[in-house]
C-alpha cells in the first residue's frame, strides 16, 4: 500500500458471498450458514440470484423476515444470466422484500442497451464488472452503469485496476473492491490496493479466505465481523507457508 501512494485505512468493510439456491434444501443450508455469520457478528451479505424466481424470492423473503435489521444486504448479482425482460421482472419482485446497496450484472456482458434499460426501469444502482478502462469507457458512454467492479486478480494487472479506480473517480462513478475469491496470497493483494486508494465505496467481495478449510499462508487474512483487515506483513503483507 506504501508502494502505491500510501494506505488510507487499516481496515474495509467485507461481504459475504450467499451463492444461488435452486431448490429448499439449498435454502435449508443457506439459512444455517447466515445463523452461523449473525453468531460471529459478520453483518453483511450479498445475493447470488438468477437461477429459479420463487426459489429467489423465496430464500429472500425468510432471510428478510429473519435477520432483515441485523445485515446489511449489499447486492442482488445475477451474474449475466437473464436477459433484460426477466431481469428487470425478478428483481422489481426481490426490491419490493429486501432492498440491496445496488444490483449486478444484470444482462448478458455486451448488451450495453440492455443494461440501460434496466438500470432506468428500477430505482437502484447498477454495477458491472470491467476489463478495462475501455470498457469503462463505453459502459459510463452508454449511461448502463453506476458502480464500477474492480477485481484486481481478474484484470490481470496492479496497474490496470488502478486506472480504473482513477478513471472511475474522474467520470463521477463509485466503485467496488472486487475478487475472484482467491486464497489469503490473492486476497492480500487486493486488500493493499483497497487500502492505498480512496474510492473504495461499497463493502469488499475479497472474502476468500473465509471460504476455504486451509489456507497456503502462516496466518491467513484476518477479518472481525465484517472487517478485513489489511495485511501488516512485508510485501502484500502475508508469508506463504512452504508446506501448505
Amino acid at each position: 500500500a506504501e508502494l502505491f501512494g500510501g494506505p488510507t485505512r487499516t481496515s474495509i468493510r467485507s461481504c459475504y458471498p450467499l451463492f444461488r439456491c435452486m431448490n429448499d434444501d439449498d435454502i435449508d443450508r443457506l439459512e444455517s450458514r447466515v445463523d452461523e455469520l449473525i453468531e460471529h457478528d459478520f453483518d453483511c451479505v450479498r445475493m447470488y440470484v438468477g437461477g429459479d424466481p420463487d426459489v429467489d424470492e423465496e430464500v429472500v423473503r425468510r432471510l428478510h423476515a429473519k435477520h432483515g435489521q441485523r445485515l446489511t444486504l449489499q447486492a442482488y448479482d445475477l451474474s449475466n444470466k437473464l436477459d433484460r425482460g426477466p431481469a428487470v421482472a425478478l428483481l422489481r419482485r426481490l426490491l419490493a422484500i429486501w432492498e440491496p446497496m445496488y444490483v449486478e450484472s444484470v444482462v448478458p456482458f455486451g448488451d450495453l442497451r440492455g443494461m440501460a434499460q434496466v438500470r432506468n426501469a428500477l430505482n437502484v444502482p447498477v454495477s458491472e464488472h470491467v476489463g478495462n478502462v475501455d470498457e469503462m469507457l463505453e459502459l459510463w458512454q452508454a449511461d448502463a452503469i453506476d458502480i464500477v467492479n474492480v477485481a484486481p486478480t481478474s484484470v490481470g494487472s496492479i496497474r490496470e485496476a488502478l486506472y480504473q479506480f482513477r478513471l472511475a473517480d474522474q467520470l463521477g462513478m463509485r466503485c467496488i473492491l472486487s475478487t475472484t475469491q482467491g486464497t489469503s496470497l490473492a486476497t492480500a493483494l487486493e486488500l493493499q490496493l483497497g487500502a492505498a486508494v480512496v474510492n473504495v465505496d461499497f463493502p469488499t467481495v475479497s472474502i476468500g479466505p473465509l471460504l476455504y478449510q486451509t489456507d497456503p499462508c502462516v496466518e491467513p487474512i484476518r477479518y472481525t465481523g465484517a472487517m478485513a483487515h489489511i495485511p501488516t506483513g512485508p510485501g502484500w503483507g502475508v508469508e506463504p507457508d512452504p508446506e501448505a
